[in-house]
This record gives structure tokens, C-alpha cells and sequence, in this order.
């Protein structure tokens, strides 16, 4: 009797973990430069310190958005791959020959 694997509702498209990594690094920089220039001089009349605070959050949801796309893709990668190696098959589209 064969074995029958139920494929999961995965992807192995990191598009999005990147995207998110980059948001991340983007606005985490700026919560940076916000913090520091909030620390530096608190009597500005822009709430420069806040907005840094907010900013390094923000970076933050999207640093644990972006480590949870890959660690996803990378299961769904591993699945892919050992569920190939059951059937004997190759789990990528193989890249044609120029």
C-alpha cells in the first residue's frame, strides 16, 4: 500500500519575509535616528523621542513578521523536500538548459 502525503497550504516564495526585512531595517532606522535625535534635545517642538519609540515597534512587528515567513518557508521547503524523497521526485521545477 502507498503512502499518501497530504500537500500543505505552504509556500516556498520568500518574496514577502524580504519585503518585510527590508520595511523592518527601513523603519528601524529612522526609529533610531528619531530616538537619538529625541535624546539629544527633549525640548524640540517635535516629539521626536515618541515618534523614535513608535518607529523601533513598528520595525520590530515587522522583524517578527519576517522571521515568521521564513521560518514558514522554510518548513514548507523541508516538507516539500521529504515528501520528494518518499515519492522520488524532485521537489523544485527543474531550471532549463540554455
Amino acid at each position: 500500500m502507498e503512502t499518501i502525503l497530504a500537500h500543505p497550504e505552504c509556500t516556498t516564495s520568500r518574496v514577502w519575509p524580504i519585503v518585510d526585512t527590508v520595511a523592518a531595517t527601513l523603519i528601524g532606522a529612522a526609529g533610531v535616528a528619531y530616538t537619538v535625535e529625541g535624546i539629544r534635545e527633549p525640548d524640540s517642538d517635535f516629539a521626536a523621542l515618541p515618534a523614535g519609540i513608535l518607529y523601533l515597534a513598528t520595525a520590530a512587528l515587522y522583524g517578527l513578521s519576517a522571521f515568521s515567513g521564513y521560518r514558514s518557508t522554510s518548513q514548507c521547503r523541508e516538507w516539500l523536500l521529504s515528501a520528494s524523497e518518499i515519492k522520488g521526485l524532485s521537489p523544485f521545477p527543474a531550471s532549463p538548459n540554455p
